[in-house]
C-alpha cells in the first residue's frame, strides 16, 4: 500500500459513509423500518471504523518528522483540503505545498513500510 492510499483510506471511508446515509434517508422516506434499523446499525459499525482508521492515520502522521509536513498531511488527509487551499491558508506558493507534500508522502512511505514490517 502507498502513502497515498493509506492516507486516503479516511476519506474512502467518509464518502462510503455519506453514501450509505442519503440511501437511509431515502429508506425512512418510504418508512420500511426492517431495512432502517439494519442500514443504521451498518453505518454505526462504519462510523467506529472510520474512527479507529482516523486514530491510526493520525497517529501514523505523528511519526513524520517535519511538523510542517504533519500539518501538510493533516490538512490534505483529514481535514480534506486541496493543495490549493492549503497554500493559500500557510501563504506558499501552490508548487511549494506540492513539493513538500511530495516529501512528507515519500517520509509517509518509510514509516508505512517500519510499520508492515511489524
Amino acid at each position: 500500500m502507498t502513502a497515498k492510499e493509506y492516507l486516503s483510506r479516511y476519506k474512502g471511508l467518509d464518502m462510503l459513509i455519506n453514501a450509505k446515509t442519503k440511501e437511509l434517508s431515502k429508506l425512512r422516506a418510504q418508512k420500511d423500518v426492517k431495512k432502517v434499523v439494519m442500514l443504521e446499525c451498518i453505518i454505526n459499525a462504519d462510523i467506529d471504523r472510520l474512527l479507529e482508521t482516523k486514530h491510526e492515520i493520525i497517529n501514523a502522521i505523528k511519526g513524520v518528522s517535519n511538523p510542517f509536513y504533519q500539518a501538510v498531511l493533516l490538512k490534505k488527509y483529514i481535514s480534506g483540503e486541496t493543495l490549493d487551499q492549503i497554500a493559500e491558508a500557510t501563504h506558499y506558493s501552490t508548487k511549494q505545498i506540492s513539493r513538500m507534500h511530495k516529501s512528507a508522502l515519500e517520509e509517509m512511505e518509510k514509516i508505512i513500510h517500519n510499520t508492515e514490517k511489524q
